[in-house]
């Protein structure tokens, strides 16, 4: 395979080379060690100019009954629902402020309850109480993280893997990535029963990801062995990065994102006509040439391939003497075998092509 590789590349660097706004830097999040950290939360609702007297006692009872004190004012000024936390070494205190309509129901920053709905009010202050004024992060987007929480986390994954980690096991790859401390990994049981099985604890890494933000590169490596990972909001504070199996979980760290301009702005190099004929030659071998010349990657979703019964080493493919673009050669070769391309761009602006299977898109009835 080598040889072909290096006969190709020969082949296509002997035609003429055709020639991210920056990131938010921010300080990395560091993890709060595990601690006995207490939590107190208190409850104060703004009440309405209008507001039922008997209303207001029949919360009151509510707050008693599920454990927790409130206390019913007016507003002062131009006060409105708010969730405030503050620390004071081992103290969290959460201060929750609401709104008591004359309708009788309690209004917060993001949600409201009624009058029937002590048991839900009560699991919803658990919830602060142990996950602190952003509550739990089951069901929020973007992980439960806030903006600023991901953008330190997004900036921590940036910095570009230094080391070759294409032929590694996957434990020595991530190894290798050099990944920030601050961010412990941890496998599910799920990922773990699938890295038990002998075809994954004997395949290496197989894509070329030094000089990948180190998000891409790790989101890549998982990928092959049908994993992925995504951040976690734990208690205490601190993030860590849960390695997950794909057939158990969706929400991953995507592979690459969204382009921020077009992609012939993005890889113009990928779109400039230039005089190409391909014979015989093995796809994979065809792509890596690209990638050479181009010096935009190109990764193939392997799992996701194979799992479709595409075997992507076996296939050989030719292209007539004629000049296309790079783009253009890159669709004639995968779209005859199911494949499809997509232009991403790693955490670190850097631009790729992911090929992966064409999945039809399903008629409206």
């Amino acid at each position: 395979m080598f040889f072909r590789t290096a006969a190709l590349m020969l082949f296509l660097v002997t035609i003429p080379t055709i020639t991210l706004a920056q990131l938010r830097t921010g300080s990395r999040a560091t993890n709060r060690k595990t601690s006995k950290t207490r939590t107190t939360v208190s409850v104060e609702l703004l009440a309405d100019a209008q507001a039922n007297g008997l209303t207001a006692q029949q919360w009151g009872r509510t707050f008693d009954k599920i454990g927790y004190t409130v206390r019913i004012r007016r507003a002062i000024l131009k006060e409105k629902p708010e969730i405030k936390e503050q620390t004071r070494g081992r103290l969290r205190e959460v201060k929750v402020i609401g709104k008591l309509d004359r309708s009788g129901r309690l209004i917060f920053a993001d949600r409201t309850f009624s009058p029937s709905q002590g048991a839900k009010l009560a699991e919803w202050l658990r919830s602060l109480e142990v996950y602190g004024a952003q509550g739990s992060p089951k069901g929020k987007p973007v992980w439960g993280l806030d903006k600023s929480q991901f953008d330190i986390l997004f900036n921590a994954l940036s910095p570009k893997v230094e080391a070759d980690i294409q032929g590694q096991s996957l434990n020595a790859a991530i190894t290798a990535m050099k990944l920030p401390a601050t961010y412990p990994l941890r496998y599910t049981v799920a990922a773990k029963q699938r890295l038990g099985t002998p075809s994954a604890n004997q395949r290496p890494v197989r894509e070329l990801l030094k000089g990948h933000s180190k998000g891409t590169a790790l989101a890549l490596a998982l990928r092959e062995f049908g994993l992925g990972f995504r951040p976690q909001r734990m208690p205490n504070g601190g993030l860590e990065l849960s390695i997950e199996s794909r057939d158990k979980v969706s929400d991953v760290w995507p592979i690459g994102w969204d382009l921020r301009a077009q992609r012939a702005k993005t890889a113009p190099q990928f779109f400039k006509l230039v005089p190409v004929e391909l014979d015989k030659v093995n796809l994979v071998d065809a792509l890596t040439g690209i990638a050479t010349v181009t010096d935009v990657p190109i990764h193939l979703d392997r799992f996701d391939i194979e799992a479709r019964g595409i075997d992507v080493d076996r296939i050989v493919i030719s292209y007539p003497a004629k000049k296309t673009s790079w783009s253009l050669l890159l669709r004639s070769i995968t779209t005859p075998y199911k494949l499809t391309r997509k232009f991403r761009i790693d955490e670190n602006g850097r631009p790729f092509v992911w090929v992966t299977p064409l999945v039809p898109k399903r008629r409206a009835k």
